[in-house]
């Protein structure tokens, strides 16, 4: 079984960008990496190009999860065996992987209707180290990238066996919340 190699990136969908770039740059010590020409603000943690990207669409809410796998043929091998499992898998086009700084990607929903996204080749520079405006020494990321990512989720039985038995991921941690106002996630 073909599996992920570390969480890659977070697109996500925000209302007030300028606050939200204080906030990662000033409080959680991130630092800018510009913008893209749509006006997206991409903020790194280490020698990634970036691990968020901030798209000011008024959402408040994750738009999309990055998956980074190990080249081209583990690309395909995930793809084969998400399609196996019913997911239909959409190739990434040459223009979104260049948005997302990436040689080539897939797209798909998982079971909650969250966008995800299977890619690699993702853009390094080691000759510009990460540099926080805080003062930190950096972010411990190596071989498992952002780490852990938390999701609430609308069916928990579909979504073990979607993360675990079809992507052969493990599942960390669990928390049940009840009566809870507010979205899906």
């Amino acid at each position: 079984m073909s599996s992920v190699t570390q969480l890659g990136y977070l697109g996500i969908g925000v209302s007030d960008l300028v606050a939200w770039e204080r906030f990662a740059t000033q409080t959680l010590g991130l630092q800018n990496n510009g913008h893209d020409a749509d006006g997206t603000l991409f903020l790194k943690m280490d020698e990634y190009h970036h691990r968020f990207a901030l798209h000011a669409n008024g959402s408040d809410d994750v738009m999309y999860v990055g998956w980074e796998v190990a080249n081209e043929q583990a690309l395909q091998a995930l793809s084969t065996q998400l399609q196996a499992a019913g997911v239909q898998v959409t190739p990434g086009s040459a223009d979104l992987a260049g948005a997302r700084r990436v040689v080539a990607l897939i797209t798909f929903n998982d079971p909650n209707g969250i966008a995800t996204e299977f890619f690699y080749g993702s853009l390094v520079n080691f000759d510009a180290p990460f540099a926080s405006s805080r003062a930190i020494s950096g972010f411990e990321t190596g071989i498992q990238g952002l780490g852990h990512i938390v999701l609430g989720v609308d069916d928990l039985d579909d979504s073990l066996h979607f993360y675990r038995d079809v992507l052969g991921m493990r599942i960390s941690d669990f928390t049940q919340l009840s009566g809870v106002a507010g979205g899906r996630r």
